[in-house]
């Protein structure tokens, strides 16, 4: 494990990993970028090539190529193992461990598989699902590509089999595809009954989760009109304000073409896949969130929408609108005909799908021409123009765009710019953006943490730089080495903290505790990686990795301690 870790590492830089997500600036012999781990004007976020580590002042995430990609993806050190081994074109070695030594979460990945795979065995038993599913316009191999599968109509026949396999009533339970029985103790049944099933997966393209479309009712059920789509609940794998149906699929090819199609539902998605546009992912089952435009804005900030043409389509679009507009993307909506959805267009014509893709227009002129086709009368259409319309401009990063679009607005409702801005002044609060953000995770609260005396004292140097002060008086105070390490990667915190230490002065031996406590963090930092590739080599019964690890670890303990 640690050799595969060490052969990633030699063949991706930092700077080629990180390069992908933000716009990196040279910044002497680092890099820096604007933090992708919160919101900010000034870049705090540096990279250091030379060691292969990132580093942000504002908010004080660090780490490496690992580190980076888990918190970036959300996925665990093992997901961010194999994302990276695929980039750099390494084979892993497959996982050799026990089930008792795999963690929770590995547990849970495999069950999801066992599922995926019980699931696909029974779709090949049901002629008709295969015909419905054709009907609808699938292809055999969309339906082969993307695993879907059928839960047959029975109470316990996934249970059943994925107890055969040794998993426990806790797992099956934590997993959401078992429920436990409310009337009889221990007993647990299938969530997923009667249904035709699509699986989610994570950025690694590891099943966490499914949905599952109604396709027949048990003989016994007393339900008259089942859910039409039943999804997994919440669990340690599954998140869904955090994941995209499709995204494992579709990020090469948003690159690619720098561009991402978000339709509602998974036909819409498979259809849009099978015609050629690749780069489509759906929400499936929830709003749009901040955080889904943050997945995709790893790869492009240019956005289609392909949602369905309905009343509640359009209410969609409205919230996702406002969403993607406070986020700084570029936003067109593909317009359908009244009731069709992307499968319905794309099954009786494909090509008519790829012409409303094609010729989406800006989300502005799309509710202008709504609000036009829909209203009783000029002033009602300006009426709803200001409560519909402007709101959205309101929350446009770009100084440019809301220019842009003021001139459109005004131009389509026959008034004067100044009036249009005049209308736009008043907005304070946007409705609209409140309402677009009211379905995502609340932001978490800001703590401000205390200022490090590694930042203070990184200031020190740049003011010194500065004030044209000779780098000499400080070279001999704490040596050469000792300077060229406090100025790596610190350039950019200098706006934010330099009033604090512009009083402060400090002497030889403050500086000296200032790095102790840096090679105090580094080696914390160091254990803390160590085991977790211990863990990991534990769980893949590699003895070799296990012993250079715990080799390293006790090198580190006894630096730790100072013996």
């Amino acid at each position: 494990m640690d050799s595969s870790k060490d052969l990633i590492k030699e063949r991706l830089s930092i700077a080629d990993v990180v390069g992908t997500y933000v716009k990196l600036e040279r910044a002497g012999k680092n890099l820096k970028a604007r933090c992708p781990f919160h919101k900010e004007k000034t870049p705090s976020f540096n990279v250091s090539p030379e060691r292969g580590t990132y580093y942000c002042f504002g908010c004080g995430e660090k780490g490496d190529i690992f580190t980076f990609i888990e918190k970036m993806e959300g996925v665990d050190f093992r997901g961010a193992l194999e994302l990276l081994a695929t980039r750099a074109g390494i084979q892993l070695v497959p996982y050799r461990g026990s089930n008792e030594n795999k963690d929770e979460k590995e547990r849970l990945l495999d069950l999801h598989t066992d599922a995926v795979k019980f699931y696909e065995d029974e779709v090949k038993k049901r002629e008709d699902i295969r015909l419905y599913l054709e009907g609808r316009g699938l292809t055999s191999a969309t339906i082969e590509k993307w695993h879907l599968g059928y839960a047959p109509a029975d109470w316990r026949l996934l249970t059943s089999h994925l107890r055969a396999k040794k998993y426990t009533d806790e797992e099956l339970a934590t997993s959401g595809l078992s429920i436990r029985s409310e009337s009889k103790a221990g007993d647990l049944y299938d969530r997923f009954r009667g249904r035709i099933m699509f699986p989610f997966n994570d950025i690694s393209g590891r099943p966490i989760a499914f949905s599952g479309r109604f396709f027949e009712k048990m003989e016994s059920s007393k339900v008259e009109e089942p859910a039409k789509y039943v999804n997994s609940p919440e669990t340690p794998l599954y998140h869904k304000s955090r994941v995209l149906y499709g995204l494992d699929q579709a990020r090469a090819s948003m690159r690619k073409n720098d561009f991402a199609i978000v339709v509602e539902g998974q036909m819409d998605l498979l259809m849009m896949h099978q015609i050629g546009f690749a780069n489509t992912v759906a929400a499936s089952g929830t709003a749009l969130t901040e955080e889904h435009l943050r997945l995709i804005g790893h790869s492009t900030k240019r956005l289609v929408l392909a949602l369905d043409s309905d009343p509640a389509g359009l209410k969609s679009a409205h919230r996702s609108a406002a969403l993607a507009f406070s986020q700084g993307y570029d936003l067109r909506i593909a317009a359908f005909p009244d009731g069709k959805d992307p499968a319905d267009v794309g099954k009786e014509d494909p090509e008519k799908l790829r012409a409303a893709i094609r010729s989406a227009c800006s989300a502005v002129e799309f509710f202008l021409n709504h609000i036009r086709a829909t209203s009783k009368n000029e002033r009602e259409m300006r009426k709803r123009a200001g409560e519909e319309i402007l709101p959205l401009v309101s929350v446009m990063q770009s100084r440019i765009d809301q220019a842009h679009f003021i001139q459109v607005i005004a131009r389509d409702l026959g008034l004067p710019e100044d009036d249009i801005r005049a209308e736009m002044a008043k907005i304070k609060v946007s409705p609209v953006q409140r309402d677009a953000t009211s379905t995502a995770q609340p932001a978490p609260k800001v703590v401000q943490k205390p200022i490090s005396r590694l930042q203070q004292a990184s200031q020190l140097i740049l003011l010194i730089d500065k004030e044209n002060v000779a780098e000499e008086k400080l070279k001999k105070l704490i040596g050469e080495d000792r300077l060229m390490e406090v100025k790596e990667g610190l350039e950019s915190a200098r706006e934010k903290l330099l009033f604090q230490i512009e009083n402060e002065e400090y002497g030889k031996g403050g500086l000296e505790d200032l790095f102790a406590e840096i090679e105090k963090e580094t080696v914390k930092e160091e254990i803390e990686d160590t085991r977790r590739i211990q863990r990991l080599a534990k769980g893949e019964g590699d003895e070799k990795a296990m012993h250079d690890a715990q080799i390293r670890l006790q090198q580190l303990i006894r630096k730790q301690h100072g013996i």
